[in-house]
């Protein structure tokens, strides 16, 4: 996409500039009035255009700058949480360098970290957990990092989630729990013995029962039922 589509034509001849790697000219540009951190054409801001760019040189620079990797779109686009996931790892790196929220979360309020667990990228999970991302932060529907991923079948994961402290127990806003999610899936046959994630399952089974949990678990029915009355859910 090019900037003129977006942009002002001064701000386009800042982002030329800033991708041109001339800091002191855009130093200029930018104590003369332009702010890097502005909406343009559909709500798109500066940094976001270098980022569909992927423009890594230019991308640090305008962080440099004072792009701020926390001014989101008007309608909520975070850049954390919209460039986790398969790829670009290094341009996650030099947002999380430069202060973006590893807790960030997207439009339907995922957590970021959430789609570096569905893309298995772990380069960019234990860089999110650097920065500070909180394993126990939910989504919309009160799922944390490994309920969510019990979604998924990524029980590897889970497993690995678990040691790094993420709470095993922590129920769904529907009464799910993850070893419920286990439960379910090896009872009723949902995984295909031959696939990886029907042993990690096996072993995040194991885990649960170690850290004291009981199998069969309750239903999501008992535990609503139990939260409701304020009583353990265990």
């Amino acid at each position: 996409m090019k900037a003129e589509e977006f942009f002002t034509p001064q701000m386009v001849l800042l982002l030329k500039t800033i991708k041109q790697g001339n800091e002191d000219k855009a130093r200029s540009m930018i104590a003369q009035g332009l702010k890097l951190n502005s909406h343009g054409d559909e709500g798109i801001t500066p940094l976001f255009w270098l980022m569909l760019d992927k423009d890594l040189k230019a991308i640090e620079l305008a962080l440099k700058l004072g792009a701020d990797p926390n001014f989101t779109a008007p309608y909520g686009q975070h850049t954390v949480a919209t460039i986790v996931g398969e790829g670009d790892d290094d341009i996650l790196a030099l947002l999380l360098e430069y202060g973006g929220d590893a807790n960030a979360v997207d439009l339907d309020g995922f957590p970021a970290i959430f789609k570096s667990i569905g893309h298995d990228n772990w380069q960019q999970i234990n860089m999110l957990l650097a920065a500070g991302a909180d394993l126990n932060n939910t989504d919309p529907g009160q799922r944390n990092a490994p309920l969510y991923a019990s979604s998924l079948n990524k029980f590897e994961i889970i497993y690995k989630l678990i040691g790094l402290g993420a709470n095993f127990h922590q129920p769904s806003s529907g009464g799910i729990t993850l070893a419920w999610q286990i439960h379910r899936k090896l009872t009723k046959n949902l995984l295909n013995p031959e696939f990886e994630a029907y042993g990690w399952a096996l072993k995040t089974k194991e885990l649960l029962i170690e850290k004291g949990i009981k199998f069969p678990p309750l239903s999501p029915e008992q535990v609503r039922k139990r939260m409701k009355n304020g009583e353990a859910i265990n």
